[in-house]
């Protein structure tokens, strides 16, 4: 599995869900980096968890579904 490295990497918040204490924030990302085989939009979401101001736990995934 490879992550994306590259320039100008944008991350724009496109839905932010909040559920029992936990978050999920959906964002569109975008940059100058190599696409093959990635869709033209494509979405990650960040699920955490948080204590006080602190994240404690922190899931990313390539979202393929929206949310």
């Amino acid at each position: 599995m490879g992550g994306i490295i590259g320039t100008n990497l944008t991350a724009g918040v496109r839905n932010v869900i909040e559920h029992c204490g936990n978050f999920i924030v959906a964002v569109n990302v975008s940059g100058q980096f190599d696409m093959p085989g990635l869709p033209k939009l494509l979405v990650y979401a960040f699920f955490f968890s948080a204590d006080g101001d602190r994240i404690v736990q922190l899931i990313t995934l390539r979202n393929r579904y929206d949310v």
